[in-house]
């Protein structure tokens, strides 16, 4: 009887030592394929924030910030569209995930409902909110890009 416990715990010993590293081993093998993903995610992110910087510096996408006083505030009319004439393949929609205004010292965000999704297309896409202050905006978009634009001008 004394020599049958003995093989009894060594085969518990062994069920509960598998039950631990089969589990371990499995996720161990995985794990280079999930880091792969991550590496694809952020190439696929850098690509698509140049890509952004590159339609507005080469002027694919032009961007226009016009203001009309209003009573006491601002209306300000923000217009996305694709410019016309030029060649290239650009982006098809912006994510916009803020928009900033600078007041009395520090940036604010514009109360709209975020994220904003802009088609860009030859036809204009416009977003209109109102400022109390005549102020520079920066557009956040959702690949990190920040896009300056001044009151009255254009990208």
């Amino acid at each position: 009887m004394k020599g049958l416990s003995n093989v009894i715990m060594l085969v518990i010993i062994l069920i509960i030592v598998l039950s631990v590293f089969i589990p371990l081993g499995i996720e161990f093998m995985y794990f280079p394929q999930n880091n792969q993903e991550i590496l694809f995610s952020k190439e696929s992110y850098n690509y698509y924030h140049c890509l952004i910087c590159q339609d507005i510096a080469s002027s694919f996408i032009k961007i226009s910030y016009l203001t009309q006083k209003v009573g006491g505030v601002y209306k300000v009319i923000l217009t996305f569209c694709l410019a016309k004439g030029v060649g290239g393949i650009p982006i098809c929609k912006i994510n916009i995930t803020e928009i900033l205004y600078y007041n009395q010292g520090h940036w604010c965000v514009v109360k709209l409902s975020y994220p904003i999704i802009i088609s860009i297309s030859y036809s204009p896409h416009s977003i209109t909110f109102y400022l109390n202050v005549l102020s520079d905006l920066a557009i956040v978009t959702n690949y990190g890009n920040l896009i300056f634009i001044a009151p009255c001008s254009s990208t």
